[in-house]
């Protein structure tokens, strides 16, 4: 399978070896972090929904601010993925990829598998590459500032979720690709949008709030 492409503030395709001399970095399956190695915005370029105007002297490296790792899968089988609701948080859309957040020093693709255990039972076969990376700043009084990474998953065939109590999800449901903007909606609609994009055309895509990041900073 060809290596994936990731896809941020250009569009330009990674390059070719020009001589014998070691290949550019590329995103590999099995190692879907590499994506998250491009150097963070610097104070005088702030990425869209930055707002460094009252800390601009403050160290980011040695005080970082706190983020949250979101971790998300897209579980197809056939025409349909999985999809669950999540009454327990109302800023944040109900429907949604299976998921979560990941703990302090907890790799995203460890995570991934707990919360798919612990949630739904399922037992994932294969965490695999990475499709899309999505940045949602801030809003006060309601989410905190954080990445979500989402990654196609392998669950066994006849395997099926079952949402358990302490997971606080409220139903889980496959759903055809055709009606998912019948659940899901806003950002959360747009983010799934761009995984299936993702899946479709083996490219790593930036966002920002489920929009393609090279577009909102164009």
């Amino acid at each position: 399978m060809a290596s994936r492409q990731f896809l941020g503030t250009s569009c330009t395709p990674w390059p070719k070896p020009t001589s014998t001399g070691p290949s550019p970095p590329r995103p590999r399956s099995g190692h879907p972090l590499e994506a998250d190695r491009a150097a963070p915005p610097t104070p005088s370029t702030p990425r869209p929904g930055s707002d460094m105007s009252s800390e601009g002297a403050r160290d980011w490296f040695e005080d970082p601010p706190p983020r949250r790792r979101g971790v998300h899968g897209l579980i197809t089988r056939g025409t349909r993925l999985l999809m669950v609701s999540r009454p327990y948080r109302e800023p944040v859309p109900t429907w949604g990829l299976p998921g979560g957040s990941a703990a302090a020093n907890e790799l995203p693709w460890d995570a991934l598998s707990r919360l798919l255990s612990e949630r739904l039972t399922l037992k994932a076969t294969v965490v695999g590459d990475l499709l899309v990376v999505d940045h949602v700043p801030a809003k006060p009084g309601e989410v905190h500032e954080g990445t979500n990474h989402v990654y196609r998953v392998e669950i066994p065939d006849d395997a099926e979720p079952v949402v358990t109590e302490s997971g606080r999800l409220g139903e889980a449901r496959w759903v055809e690709r055709a009606a998912v903007g019948d659940l899901a909606v806003d950002h959360s609609l747009r983010r799934i949008e761009q995984c299936l994009i993702a899946d479709d055309t083996n490219q790593v895509l930036e966002l920002l709030r489920g929009l393609p990041l090279r577009e909102v900073a164009a």
